[in-house]
């Protein structure tokens, strides 16, 4: 493993993370101040938008960030996201999910850096608007680039729109038919064009410093991208794109990714040449691809490799698939991976991402091999003990000195 690359996987903290309710201005505060304590991290905050019920003139709402298209699981209330006002799902009680938050006892105005942090109160433990997450983060990003400190990404996924059921159906029932006749399922489902507009105008300001990525998935992720792409450059708008794969069984060469996903050759290759498009896998998948395995040997089934049934140009297993994107130009990351030993093993395949509940997990384990390897090639210059380099990697919690420092309830 070379220090370098270390130093450039980026840390994507999935719904801001653990650090309180998922999806809360108060987690994303938090995250952005555990960002802050690790300045040597490459770091971005993941969350999910949802369009809420339209003005009284007509006109859109401001984007929320929610996950689900009700408010049924994450706060005290009931119904669809779309039948609330903005105002309304912003004063909406959060519920008390995570249990493994940690609890904060005192608050703390910077880091041991210098750096400054976000100050959290309770009120902040809420559905927010998008911008603004993406004012705070702004406001982070100002100080650290006049730091010279690299900006802190937000990674916007606007999949989530449908209900559970045509959820299933975009990404298990219609992929499947549309293996079987490619073309066929393509047209039935329309674009969320008025969510996709207002995030294109919501993310137009060209001053902007945070790096902004637009994350999709499911089969219909390209008639998506594809329509906010054109929305974005009419704006001249810079972007990042992300692809998640719930599958290793996803296009990794160009010319069959341009035609599942419908983006124009230009506009494609202007992605991949300037590191704009990320393909994130679904870490679970080889789990899975083991496991099928062995039942169809259990069943009689004269199945060596699960892969020798796909066609030549479809990905193979994960690290198979990320060495092909890798070689076609993509940039690859994994989701969600939350135990120590993915995420290692994550970092070992070459990742360039890895989307985690647990920024604190990936972040140890980074460090612990920076100690390693620095430890291997220069043991005179940096001494350190193995035994603390391995407990490093244990530890499932934050420390409470962190836990201080990322400001309190």
């Amino acid at each position: 493993m070379i220090i370098s690359n270390l130093d450039k996987i980026k840390i994507v903290a999935h719904r801001g993370g653990k650090f309180d309710e998922e999806n809360t201005l108060a987690n994303f505060k938090k995250a952005l101040n555990y960002a802050q304590i690790h300045p040597d991290i490459n770091f971005m905050i993941e969350l999910d938008i949802q369009s809420p019920k339209s003005n009284i003139d007509g006109s859109n709402g401001d984007l929320v960030v929610i996950h689900d298209s009700t408010v049924n699981r994450t706060t005290l209330g009931k119904g669809l996201v779309s039948t609330y006002t903005q105002n309304e799902l912003t004063s909406l009680p959060i519920r008390n999910l995570n249990q493994k938050r940690v609890s904060i006892k005192h608050r703390k105005i910077s880091a041991p850096n210098g750096l400054p942090l976000l100050s959290v109160s309770g009120s902040d433990r809420r559905i927010p608007l998008l911008k603004e997450v993406l004012d705070i983060t702004e406001t982070v990003n100002i100080n650290r680039l006049n730091n010279n400190i690299g900006a802190i990404g937000v990674g916007i996924d606007f999949t989530h729109v449908a209900s559970r059921f045509e959820r299933f159906k975009d990404h298990v029932l219609y992929p499947f038919l549309e293996k079987l006749n490619p073309g066929s399922q393509l047209s039935k489902v329309s674009p969320p064009t008025k969510l996709l507009e207002q995030l294109a105008f919501e993310i137009s300001d060209k001053k902007r410093l945070t790096p902004i990525q637009l994350i999709s998935q499911g089969i219909y992720s390209g008639r998506n991208l594809s329509l906010l792409i054109k929305l974005i450059e009419k704006i001249n708008g810079q972007f990042h794109l992300a692809i998640q794969a719930s599958t290793s069984h996803f296009p990794a060469d160009t010319i069959s990714l341009k035609r599942s996903l419908d983006i124009g050759t230009k506009s494609l290759s202007e992605l991949i040449e300037s590191k704009r498009f990320t393909v994130n896998y679904n870490h679970k998948w080889d789990r899975r691809a083991f496991w099928f395995k062995h039942l169809a040997r259990i069943f009689g089934l004269r199945i060596n490799d699960l892969y020798s049934l796909l066609p030549k140009n479809v990905a193979l297993s994960n690290k198979q698939a990320m060495e092909i994107a890798s070689d076609q130009g993509f940039l690859t990351g994994f989701w969600t991976v939350n135990k120590y030993k993915h995420i290692e093993k994550a970092i070992k395949y070459g990742t360039n991402s890895i989307t985690t509940d647990f920024p604190n997990k990936a972040i140890k384990i980074i460090h612990a091999m920076k100690a390693e390897y620095l430890a291997q090639t220069n043991p005179k210059i940096y001494q350190i003990d193995n035994a603390v380099v391995r407990e490093q990697k244990k530890i499932p919690q934050i420390i409470q000195t962190e836990a201080e420092l990322i400001s309190g309830d």
